[in-house]
């Protein structure tokens, strides 16, 4: 693979691990109720939101993105509608 798609798809683990604890702890606020606990958790998931997966999306709309749609429309992958 790539090595840059390698970094990408290596963040996509990291993730994907934040993005159970956060279900892990919508569960547990509907199972038990609001806790200081469980309010630093949302508050980490939020803030590594903001930090780590808004950087990477913005980064995949701009640089492979676009790549993507240049060589699927190329290759003939694509929808043949009037915008392909």
């Amino acid at each position: 693979m790539h090595p840059f798609l390698g970094k990408l798809f290596d963040e996509h683990a990291s993730f994907m691990e934040e993005l159970k604890a956060f279900e892990e702890t919508i569960l547990s606020i509907q199972k038990s109720g609001f806790t200081k606990e469980l309010d630093g958790k949302l508050k980490h998931f939020f803030h590594f939101f903001d930090q780590d997966f808004v950087p990477h999306s913005r980064q995949e709309e701009v640089s492979l993105f676009p790549l993507l749609n240049e060589r699927l429309i190329a290759d003939g992958e694509h929808s043949k509608g009037e915008i392909p």
